[in-house]
This record gives structure tokens, sequence and C-alpha cells, in this order.
């Protein structure tokens, strides 16, 4: 296996001013929220401040552009310092949508939306690559973080919208892909599978969904003029798991075939419930160079456990490093049968209403 290439140190136009020596670098690279990063810098290293950009590095080569969130420095001891990082798209958050704003529609597809979202940057970091999807969805914010708008966009989409990102160079480019089904990575326990530990959970669990859009009391939008009269969605599980009903309220949706739209996606990936599989796991494609054994987000991930007489097939929705020069191809990956932000959908109702009374 080669030696992992130390961080790079950029100031905000990438302009390399350091290379790094950790430590300790751990990395947790998530689907949904945003990936992060901390590194401990010993005594003697070139001084981080806030805002300046790291390109970091694992086994498989780079891992991406961060950006430096938070500082720790020690005062007397061993004058250290303990880094914090945001995955580069973080940058995003960094601009507002004042005011009203609507996009998209009839006449805008996905492609359309997102460059002209991506056109309120301030900083101008990103473009957009490839959009897999050709939608025409009503969209509306108020007074919206821009990198929450975007990730949005992804909601109503069908199958598992997937943001992937280039960074080689600058500007960098913002992807959205449809998570494939015929590629995979594979787990096995007499292979690179130390620990497995699989949870089933009903809590979140969805089968019938009344959607609710823009507006209040009787004059709130709701599905029933394109949806036969009809206010809710069932899911083809309801007579499996029973009638589990929730009320999602997404404000910001002004249009009836949107809100239908963004209620179906939400309750075809609440419509089982969740299962979550922690794995303890070597990653060993620096040292085979075997597609199968690299974890990415949003790639199956074969489980076959044959002492349960099991196969399971989940999506790879968190991969964690904890020590990426001392322990290079361990990590902890956690496959789940539905990306995090359905749940967030169902779970969070509750903070939405509190928020709307204020």
């Amino acid at each position: 296996m080669e030696e992992i290439r130390l961080p790079r140190l950029m100031d905000r136009e990438m302009r390399e001013v350091a290379r790094l020596r950790p430590v300790r670098l751990s990395m947790e690279m998530n689907m949904t929220p945003l990936s992060t990063a901390e590194m401990e810098l010993a005594e003697g290293e070139a001084p981080v401040t806030v805002g300046m950009l790291a390109e970091l590095y694992d086994a498989a080569g780079s891992a991406g552009i961060f950006r430096v969130s938070e500082v720790e420095r020690a005062c007397g001891g061993d004058g250290g310092q303990v880094v914090r990082l945001e995955h580069g798209l973080c940058t995003l958050g960094d601009d507002v949508l004042p005011g009203y704003t609507e996009v998209g529609g009839a006449t805008a597809d996905t492609r359309a939306v997102l460059q002209a979202l991506l056109a309120r940057q301030t900083g101008g970091y990103w473009v957009l690559g490839e959009c897999g999807y050709s939608d025409q969805y009503a969209y509306s914010f108020e007074n919206e973080n821009l990198l929450t708008a975007i990730i949005s966009i992804a909601e109503p989409l069908e199958g598992l919208p997937v943001w992937e990102f280039d960074q080689s160079g600058l500007p960098w480019k913002l992807h959205l892909r449809r998570a494939s089904d015929a590629d995979a990575c594979e787990c096995r326990m007499s292979r690179n599978l130390a620990g497995v530990k699989v949870s089933v959970d009903r809590t979140e669990l969805c089968t019938r969904i009344y959607p609710l859009g823009y507006g209040e009391g009787a004059d709130q939008l709701h599905i029933g003029s394109v949806n036969g009269g009809v206010k809710h969605l069932d899911a083809d599980t309801i007579g499996v798991w029973g009638v589990a009903s929730s009320v999602d309220v997404e404000p910001s949706i002004t249009d009836a075939a949107t809100l239908k739209a963004a209620a179906q996606s939400v309750l075809a990936r609440a419509k089982e419930p969740r299962v979550t599989v922690e794995l303890d796991a070597e990653e060993l494609y620096a040292l085979t160079g075997e597609r199968m054994d690299r974890f990415h987000l949003g790639r199956l991930c074969r489980l076959p456990l044959a002492d349960a007489g099991v196969m399971m097939d989940e999506r790879v929705v968190s991969i964690r490093r904890t020590d990426v020069f001392g322990q290079p191809t361990k990590v902890r990956v956690t496959l789940a049968n539905r990306a995090a932000t359905a749940v967030e959908a169902l779970t969070a109702l509750s903070r939405k209403a509190s928020i709307g009374e204020l």
C-alpha cells in the first residue's frame, strides 16, 4: 500500500500554504449531514486559522477539500492544535436567499433549478456538473440558507439521489446522480469484516402520509386536487405493517403536484422499518485494487451472514475512519435501507410545527 499523503493546507484561493503532519487524523464521511474531520497537530506545525482550506487524503487518494471550522490551541503544555473541519460543501451555507424566492415549475427542470440557485453564491466555489434528473417541480423559499435550499431540491426526486463532488480544481463541481443498484461493494466475515450489529426500528415507520404545503387553516395546500379528492397517500406496505400515519408539512411548496411528488418520495423511503447496520471492517481497496473492496457513499453493500442464513443489500450512508495514518484500513461503516433525509422529514414534524407557531 502506498504511503498516505499529508494534508495540504491552503488559503481561501486554494494556494498551498504548507503540508501538515497530524499526530492523529479522523474523518467521518456522511451522505447527510456534512462530512467532517478532526486532526491533532503538534507544536511547531504551521498555524491554522478558521476559514482556511485543507485537502485530506486516505489510503485510496484524495478524500476531498474541507474548510477549517474551529481551532483549539493549548496554552502551555505541548502547545499543539486541534483542528475541526467541514466538507467544502459548507461554503454554500455562507449565503442565504433573502425574502421570498420561487424557482422551477413547468419551464425549468432540475438542472435549471440547481443552476439558478448556485448562481446566488457570493463565494463562487461551486458549479453544477452532472445532473441525472430532469423533473419539473416548483420550489419556493423564504429567507432560506442556500445550502439547505440546494439540498432540498433532491427531496421529491425518485430513487436515491446522491450528491457527489469533484474538487480537483476551481470551480468545484457538484453532481446529482442516481444511486446505482448494479454497483456494489462486499463485506464477509472471513475476509474484511470483524464485527456487525444490525438494528431494526419501526419508530419512524410511515405507511400513510398527509402532505400539507403553503398556507394555513382551511387555505393550506393539500394534494386533493391532484389525488382524486383524497388528501393522503398510502404505501404498498400498509397491508404488512398496518396504518402508521404522519402529517408532512412543507410550507415552502406552493404547487399540489410538487407536494404530492415530495410526499411520495418520503413515503417510499419510510414505508419499511428502518434497518441500520454497523460494520467494523477493513477497506482493502488500496491493497487489492478491487472495486468491490472500496466503500463509497450511496453504494450498495452486500453482506452475506452465513451463520444467520441472511444476505443483506443496504446502502452505505456513513464511513468513519478514526486513525487515518495509524490504522488506514480500519473503518466503521454504517449501512441503512433509506437515506437520513427521509427520516429527518418525518421526525422533524413537531419541530416544524413549533417553528411555525413562533
